[in-house]
């Protein structure tokens, strides 16, 4: 393969390869954002006592579960498939 070819396949491919790390970037930090949601929820729920915190509690580790699975099937799907 000629050196023209390789340097032309490389910056043909270069745009999608961005857009790959960039997706897992975003979802990671929404992976984070869901751990501090986790984190704030259980010391809300120790300030503030009512009926509804343990609902409160259960649907802000679902969100952080969603968001793991998410990251985790987008680098399956993104790199290694």
């Amino acid at each position: 393969m000629p050196s023209d070819e390789l340097i032309f396949d490389l910056i043909s491919r270069l745009p999608f390869v961005l857009i790959r790390i960039f997706t897992v970037i975003a979802l990671l930090l929404h992976l984070f954002f869901s751990i501090i949601i986790v984190r704030q929820t259980k010391i809300m729920i120790k300030i503030v006592e009512a009926q509804i915190s343990p609902t409160i509690y259960l649907i802000s580790v679902i969100h952080f579960l969603i968001s793991l699975t998410v990251f985790l099937w987008a680098i399956l799907f993104l790199f290694l498939i």
